[in-house]
């Protein structure tokens, strides 16, 4: 089943997973630092980022952008994104 997250760490990032570990895993995969404090399990363990689980309308009223995406699908609602993807308010 396909939930929805939100992670900030004074960026926001949306994470679409199986569950909130699953989502973590995702976020750590990137190789990107949160909140100057490593991996997202780094900075969740230190209380650097607040997090939470979106309900499904919450999800259908955040657009992510896809221009990066090879499939060309523009701006989204986070519910027609796949399980796996995340994406950034840096963007």
């Amino acid at each position: 089943m396909k939930r929805y997250f939100r992670f900030d760490d004074g960026a926001r990032f949306w994470v679409v997973a199986n569950d909130q570990p699953h989502a973590v895993a995702i976020l750590d995969a990137t190789g990107s630092e949160f909140g100057g404090l490593g991996t997202m399990t780094a900075a969740l363990a230190a209380g650097g980022v607040f997090w939470i689980e979106m309900d499904t309308e919450s999800a259908a009223n955040t657009m992510c952008d896809t221009s990066e995406d090879n499939r060309a699908r523009g701006r989204i609602p986070l519910t027609d994104c796949d399980v796996g993807e995340w994406f950034s308010s840096e963007w």
